[in-house]
């Protein structure tokens, strides 16, 4: 094991709790962007703070999430793992708390349904509920609307994210052999400038939710994504570089905190294209003294981005149930839900995820806790490097 920073300088390490390797520093960003995205979607009830840009997190999500599974299953791909057990094992780490975000949101709105019927909302005849549902469960966009928007995901409003993510892990299984590191880079550029220009005629980079802007989500996917294999392949190994890891979240907060009301294209552009691909360098090679936090900001990062839009709208029947307007308790009231719903998503993960995981990997044949195929081929054995073996897999 390569010494670390504190060994360089004669300091006795701390004990560490996590396995070397582990990029405990871009958890901690993950957790903090995905509060982020929590908070922008309950601002009527956080008034008059507003985190008006947290929509760019999803960018960052696909960032980190293309250096994680780069990390994590290059040695694998390189020794030829295949794209179907590769899509099993992703599919099992994201699919369980994705089908609970998604029931819990399907239910809402079989209720409401109930409570006000069919005919105060057309959108939702029972063909296209059928239908809305069929495409949830297979994780795929719905192809008819129930909604005036026009949502892919219209059951958990933030699912959309993760359809396209797991579409760029098929994309990065299927090109492993073919991206040289100049085909790489030809994807990053003409995607970034498909980006960049649809973010400049689109006013914000606040994109991809909706069937209207679905084409520019696979240019916001493939960029930070394909972003992020490339950024893995340039820094070291393990993380290298002891420190606070304060400055990352605070200026990841401040990115993400510009009001809404100050929407400017060349913002999001920069943030996307140079800030974000610049924490994320810094977080992965650093070692961060808070890493307890930094590890529990990364568990509950992908419960709460995949549960909270119902647990949110819950926040807001019991709130009217009390006879307070959304807005007319907030903040208190936004704090209030914002902390149940991370108690709420984490609670869950852990009664929940790890046991569903399970289940799914023994019926798709994926190992326990759906982090490593079945252990068929010892050349599979002989060429799986321990380091990558025990990276953290949680979602970005």
């Amino acid at each position: 094991m390569p010494p670390t920073a504190s060994d360089k300088a004669g300091e006795k390490p701390a004990k560490a709790t996590t396995p070397p390797g582990h990029l405990a520093a871009l958890d901690a960003m993950r957790g903090v962007a995905a509060l982020a995205v929590v908070a922008f979607h309950a601002h009527a009830m956080l008034a008059p703070f507003d985190i008006g840009h947290a929509y760019l997190a999803v960018d960052l999500f696909f960032g980190l999430s293309g250096l994680v599974i780069a990390r994590a299953y290059s040695a694998r791909l390189d020794a030829g793992l295949r794209a179907g057990t590769f899509l099993r094992l992703r599919f099992v780490r994201l699919y369980p708390l994705y089908a609970l975000g998604v029931l819990a949101g399907a239910a809402e709105v079989v209720l409401a349904l109930a409570l006000t019927g069919h005919d105060a909302n057309p959108s939702l005849a029972p063909r296209r509920l059928i239908v809305a549902l069929v495409s949830a469960a297979m994780m795929v966009p719905s192809p008819l609307a129930i909604d005036p928007i026009g949502r892919l995901a219209p059951f958990n409003v933030a699912a959309w994210s993760l359809f396209f993510e797991m579409a760029a892990n098929i994309m990065l299984a299927l090109l492993w052999r073919w991206l040289t590191p100049a085909r790489l880079w030809l994807v990053i550029a003409v995607s970034g400038m498909i980006l960049a220009a649809g973010i400049v005629l689109h006013g914000s980079a606040d994109v991809g939710a909706d069937w209207s802007s679905a084409g520019l989500a696979i240019a916001r996917t493939a960029f930070s994504f394909f972003l992020g294999v490339a950024i893995e392949r340039h820094v070291p190994a393990r993380p290298h570089r002891a420190g606070p890891v304060w400055p990352l979240l605070g200026g990841l907060v401040l990115l993400l905190a510009l009001p809404r009301a100050l929407v400017w294209p060349w913002y999001d552009i920069a943030c996307i294209g140079l800030a974000f691909p610049a924490l994320i360098v810094a977080g992965a090679t650093m070692v961060p003294r808070a890493r307890r936090l930094s590890q529990a900001l990364g568990d509950l990062s992908y419960p709460i981005y995949a549960l909270h839009t119902p647990l949110l709208v819950l926040a807001g029947v019991v709130l009217r149930r009390l006879h307070a307007a959304p807005a007319a308790p907030a903040p208190i009231a936004g704090i209030v839900a914002l902390a149940a719903t991370a108690g709420v998503a984490m609670a869950v993960a852990r009664m929940c995820d790890l046991p569903l995981r399970n289940r799914l990997g023994a019926l798709l044949g994926v190992r326990k806790q759906g982090i490593d195929p079945p252990r068929k081929r010892r050349s599979d054995r002989a060429t799986r490097s321990p380091d990558r073996r025990r990276n953290h897999l949680s979602r970005p």
